[in-house]
C-alpha cells in the first residue's frame, strides 16, 4: 500500500471529491470504469460513500487495508465509507456498482441494526449464486439500475425500495456465510469512530475542535492527524459536514424556514448559516430547498 499522504480520495473513481448530496447515488456498470484504467483501480477511499459490487462475470483480487481477498463471479462485494481499498480485475469482468451516500443509506433502512453491522465491515463472497438467486439479489440491482436511468413518476421511492432490497439480502448472506472479512480497526480509526459518536451527541452545539480533543483524550493535533488519515479530510470538515447533513434533512423534510433551521443547528445569525451552506455546497439554502423538492 502507498503511504497515506499518497492515498487517493475520490467521490467515483478518478473524480475530484466533493460533498455528497444527502441523498446520492450513482450506478455503472464494472466495465465502464475499470476497463477504461486497463482493469486496474488503485487504492482509494470515498470519505462518506458505500460500495456495493455484484460480479456476473469475471473475477480478480482486492486490496482492503492491509488484506488481501480474490473473487470469481459469481460474487457479492461490498466496501463500506471511507476503507482504502484496490481492485484488480480480470479483463470484461462485469457487472453493476451501486455508489451510495451514507446518509441515503442510513435514512432508507431507518437505522437498522443488521444493515448498519454489513456496513461496518469489508464484505467479499463468491460463488454464491443460489444465495443471490434467493435472496433476489440480481434482480434488485437490475430494477435498481432501470429506475436510475428512467426518471419515471414515483423514482425516488422505487429506488430507495430496491437499494434496501440490496442491502438487506446482502445482510442476510452475509449472517448465512459468516464471511471471514473482518476489519481491524487501527488506533486511528476507532479515535476517528469515537470522535463520530461526540459530533451526533453535540453538533447542534458550537463546540471548538480543541474542547472535542480534551474530550477523547487526545490533543488536537493528534485527533486532526487520525481525521486525515482515515477521512482524508481535517477534524472540523467532520463536524461541517454532520451540520450541513442535518441542515440539508430539515430543508427537505420539513416546514421549517432557513432562519429558524440555522437557529436549530446553533447558527444565531441566518446570513452566517446562509454563508456556511453555500460554501459547503455551492448554492443558498432556499436554492438548495427549491431545487431538489422539484427533482422529487
Amino acid at each position: 500500500m502507498p503511504s497515506v499522504s499518497a492515498i487517493e480520495r475520490y467521490a467515483l473513481y478518478g473524480e475530484p471529491v466533493r460533498e455528497a448530496e444527502l441523498r446520492f447515488m450513482h450506478v455503472e456498470r464494472i466495465a465502464r470504469r475499470s476497463g477504461a484504467h486497463q482493469w486496474s483501480i488503485k487504492p482509494h477511499a470515498h470519505a462518506d460513500l458505500h460500495q456495493i459490487l455484484l460480479l456476473t462475470s469475471g473475477g480478480g483480487g482486492m486490496q482492503v487495508e492491509a488484506e488481501q481477498f480474490h473473487f470469481t463471479a459469481p460474487a457479492l462485494i461490498v466496501v463500506p465509507a471511507g476503507v482504502v481499498h484496490a481492485f484488480e480485475f480480470s479483463p470484461q469482468t462485469n457487472g453493476p456498482v451501486v455508489t451510495v451516500a451514507e446518509t441515503f443509506v442510513t435514512d432508507a433502512c431507518r437505522g437498522d441494526a443488521v444493515v448498519a453491522g454489513l456496513l461496518k465491515s469489508v464484505l467479499c463472497m463468491d460463488s454464491i449464486a443460489d444465495e443471490l438467486a434467493a435472496h433476489a439479489i440480481p434482480e434488485a440491482f437490475e430494477a435498481l439500475a432501470a429506475e436510475f436511468t428512467w426518471p419515471a413518476p414515483g423514482r425516488m421511492p422505487m429506488i430507495e425500495a430496491h437499494l434496501v432490497r440490496i442491502l438487506v439480502g446482502a445482510s442476510r448472506i452475509a449472517l448465512e456465510r459468516r464471511p471471514v472479512a473482518p476489519r481491524n480497526p487501527t488506533g486511528d480509526t476507532v479515535l476517528v469512530e469515537r470522535f463520530r459518536q461526540e459530533i451526533e451527541r453535540t453538533f447542534r452545539e458550537k463546540i471548538p475542535l480543541g474542547d472535542y480533543a480534551r474530550r477523547l483524550g487526545v490533543t488536537e493535533s493528534r485527533l486532526s492527524t487520525a481525521c486525515r488519515r482515515v477521512c482524508g479530510e481535517p477534524a472540523v470538515k467532520l463536524v461541517h459536514r454532520r451540520r450541513l447533513v442535518e441542515a440539508q434533512r430539515y430543508l427537505l423534510y420539513t416546514g421549517h424556514s432557513v432562519s429558524e433551521i440555522g437557529y436549530y443547528l446553533g447558527f444565531q445569525d441566518p446570513s452566517y448559516f446562509s454563508r456556511f451552506f453555500m460554501k459547503m455546497t455551492g448554492e443558498a439554502p432556499s436554492d438548495y430547498r427549491s431545487r431538489r423538492v422539484a427533482a422529487t
